[in-house]
């Protein structure tokens, strides 16, 4: 079999994985087993909402014990759906299409929207919630401390700093009035039914899209320490970052000793000043005696009945991988999943492949990246093939595939890339040196050069990076 038809076995293999986490069939199918009932309106939000949605629409259509109202969709530009979608009794969702990874006015105004939508709809509405990766960026709400320019700065900042998803995302929810569980103080009494699909890591609801809907909970970073303004020195280790933490590690811990820039931390505490005062006007404007469903001993008002179930993960992208791969009868090798630094993830899935006996490598995750000041071209699944293609230069019988499995990879069109030990050569003879790309962030033009570019367009789904490698007898 030559090196063309392993390429197409390993997209083989993509498929089988894509097609076990695809937005649309898995909400469908849990909705045809689950008891959602009532008048039901559909939020979704996220790089999926589209997919998902639409497989809410399926189901919809055809039960005799609910019907669909109305919904709203925001997703990422590119990811609206080419005809509006509309529910069985005729009516329109609202689409809208907003910014990422960087928010803008879009996701300002989503968020009003939003957030106006559910003051207005019926108490009685069973409210469904289809949320997957992007949230984060696409809507917001901010306190009246917070200005756009400066929601952007600090966005700016975490994407850049190499800090883990859990860490950016706690730290955006001190500068948003509907991050971290404050969307429920819109929300009121209404039932809520909550559909995720997982791209983090340990499948965390608080994490995904920023815990919108999850109960608010008490913080896993020091944000009081943080957030002193007598500190502006305030060295941030793993050990304070994780302190009291259940978070599972993730990448080297010395990508957490970073110190928070003074103006970051000034944002930080003004954003959380305004947040807490904003939260608890909104908080006793919508709500009557006769909407809180109860008040608790400690006088704290709570909402209705959430019910939450993640309805797809890398786990499952990968035992559909790895199913596909025994179905074919190839042998296969697992690597564990990846969240670590790049260039030290790159190094255990090219020893991983360098050591095997011929077969298939299967595993995933994301990798994290500190961007330098002035990043070039390609993200992180680019990244991580150009590093693993330098490890394995010359080994002419393994051909890698790192792709995102929302579609895209960092800022353009395309999904990641697929390297084999060839790679190297074909760009050092166009006068382009693979680890001065890497240095750079630039690794999508030297692998454009390669003819290695991966492009899939939107997937209705987003559970993070596969890894797939395939070593040739």
């Amino acid at each position: 079999m030559n090196k063309y038809q392993e390429r197409k076995g390993l997209f083989d293999i993509y498929d089988s994985a894509m097609n076990a986490v695809r937005g649309d069939t898995v909400v469908e199918s849990y909705l045809t087993q689950a008891s959602v009932t009532g008048d039901i309106y559909v939020v979704a939000i996220g790089k999926a909402a589209t997919a998902m949605a639409s497989g809410a629409i399926t189901r919809f259509d055809c039960a005799d014990h609910c019907q669909l109202t109305g919904g709203i969709l925001i997703t990422k530009d590119g990811h609206l759906p080419s005809k509006p979608l509309v529910t069985h009794m005729g009516n329109s969702f609202v689409m809208i299409e907003s910014a990422h990874p960087i928010p803008d006015q879009r996701s300002l105004e989503a968020g009003h929207t939003l957030v106006n939508i559910l003051q207005n709809l019926p108490i009685g509405t069973h409210l469904l919630f289809l949320l997957s990766g992007g949230a984060s960026s696409l809507v917001e709400l901010l306190p009246e401390t917070v200005s756009l320019q400066e929601l952007q700065q600090l966005n700016q900042y975490l994407l850049t700093s190499g800090l883990a998803i859990e860490v950016m995302n706690e730290l955006r929810q001190q500068m948003s009035l509907i991050k971290g569980g404050g969307l429920l103080n819109y929300v009121c009494a209404r039932k809520i039914t909550a559909l995720y699909i997982s791209d983090v890591q340990g499948d965390d609801i608080n994490v995904i899209g920023s815990g919108l809907v999850t109960e608010p909970k008490q913080s896993q970073l020091n944000m009081a320490a943080i957030l002193s303004l007598d500190n502006m020195s305030l060295q941030i280790s793993s050990a304070s970052l994780r302190q009291e933490s259940s978070l599972p590690p993730k990448g080297d811990s010395g990508l957490l000793l970073k110190q928070l820039p003074a103006d970051i931390l000034a944002l930080l505490h003004q954003g959380n000043e305004g947040r807490n005062q904003s939260i608890k006007k909104v908080f006793d404007q919508c709500y009557t005696a006769e909407q809180v469903v109860r008040q608790d001993s400690d006088g704290k008002k709570r909402v209705g009945r959430v019910t939450h179930k993640i309805v797809a993960c890398l786990g499952e992208a990968l035992q559909a991988a790895s199913d596909f791969v025994a179905s074919q009868g190839l042998a296969l090798h697992h690597c564990p999943t990846l969240y670590g630094e790049l260039t030290s993830s790159a190094k255990i899935i090219a020893s991983t492949l360098k050591a095997m006996t011929p077969g298939v490598m299967i595993s995933g995750g994301e990798v994290t990246v500190a961007l330098p000041k002035n990043p070039g071209q390609g993200g992180r699944n680019q990244s991580i093939a150009l590093a693993v293609a330098s490890e394995i230069a010359g080994c002419n019988d393994i051909i890698f595939m790192a792709i995102g499995t929302d579609g895209t990879d960092g800022p353009g069109t395309d999904a990641g890339a697929m390297v084999d030990g060839e790679t190297c050569e074909r760009g050092l003879i166009q006068g382009l040196e693979p680890m001065d790309h890497l240095r750079r962030a630039d690794a999508g033009i030297f692998l454009e050069a390669t003819a290695d570019l991966i492009s899939s367009g939107p997937t209705g789904t987003n559970v993070m990076d596969l890894y797939i490698g395939i070593k040739l007898p």
